[in-house]
């Protein structure tokens, strides 16, 4: 799963590592589930079944921008109304913002 990043990040352009890292009920993927996203928006992996990787993008996005880490709640308890998961469940997602090629390598293999 690079999708890009790696060259994206050797490139000079920015990314983000976001890990599924808490399940709450059921949910599509297991703990440990990652998507790597460019900070164009660009995106690759699941978190879910589908239904909340391109709201976790935005997220990403975000993250990017600000040079900063992110935790996200989806689903059951979420502060998103709009990114509900099919399933019931909820997930907590860590959004770890990428700054070097060689930290995305250590991730993306």
């Amino acid at each position: 799963m690079s999708c890009g990043v790696v060259d994206a990040i050797a490139q000079g352009h920015r990314a983000a590592l976001a890990t599924l890292v808490e399940i709450g009920g059921r949910a599509a993927r297991r703990l440990g589930a990652q998507m790597a996203i460019r900070e164009d928006g660009g995106y690759c992996g699941y978190l879910s079944g589908g239904c909340v990787e391109a709201g976790v993008a935005t997220e990403a996005r975000k993250a990017i921008a600000a040079a900063g880490e992110r935790t996200l709640l989806l689903g059951k308890g979420s502060p998103f109304f709009d990114l509900q998961l099919p399933c019931g469940g909820g997930i907590t997602v860590a959004i770890h913002v990428l700054r070097t090629a060689d930290e995305v390598a250590v991730h993306v293999r």
